[in-house]
């Protein structure tokens, strides 16, 4: 073998290491735009993080809590914890707990008893309530803070019910200060 084919051959291997570093470089750059388009793809459909800001749902979520919202809900139960916009009233997203859904029957008495469909669920502290005696339309959510006295909430008849098509998703995990199931 002569110096000349050697070195040749040196050049190829060059060549070939370099054209293989290329390919290895653009197959990681695809990889990662993926994963980019992914998880734009699930924050944009499916689950998104938010913090929470306000007492009105103290004991539960904390002002500063951040919290994971699991958006592909097309219905809500009582209970459920959701996230729902409110731009007449509030820039941004709001948090309450749903208390009743779409064909229930709320009444808040002159005493403060809270009444679904003719049963007892609480007794609001005094000056905290409007009385009402509604049955829920189509889609839409009668909802309350946990933190019945810091919260403005369906109790307020500024601020009576909240449709189903301005709920961004119902949190599903308070991941800090500490990780804990909600609902």
């Amino acid at each position: 073998m002569t110096i000349q084919n050697l070195m040749t051959r040196m050049k190829n291997n060059q060549q070939k290491e370099i054209a293989s570093r290329k390919k290895e470089t653009r197959i990681s750059l695809a990889v990662i735009l993926a994963a980019l388009v992914m998880a734009f793809l699930v924050s944009l459909f499916v689950l998104s993080l938010g913090t929470v800001a306000g007492d009105s749902m103290k004991g539960t979520l904390n002002d500063g809590d951040i919290i994971a919202i699991l958006k592909i809900r097309d219905s809500y139960d009582v209970g459920d914890v959701v996230v729902f916009k409110k731009p007449e009233l509030v820039r941004g997203t709001i948090v309450k707990r749903v208390a009743a859904v779409e064909g229930d029957r709320v009444v808040i008495g002159k005493d403060g008893g809270f009444w679904v469909n003719s049963e007892l669920v609480e007794v609001f502290p005094e000056g905290s309530f409007t009385p009402i005696d509604v049955v829920l339309g189509q889609g839409e959510l009668f909802v309350l803070g946990d933190n019945r006295e810091a919260s403005v909430d369906s109790r307020d008849p500024d601020f009576p019910v909240v449709y189903e098509k301005d709920v961004v998703g119902v949190v599903t995990y308070r991941l800090f200060p500490k990780i804990e199931k909600i609902g």
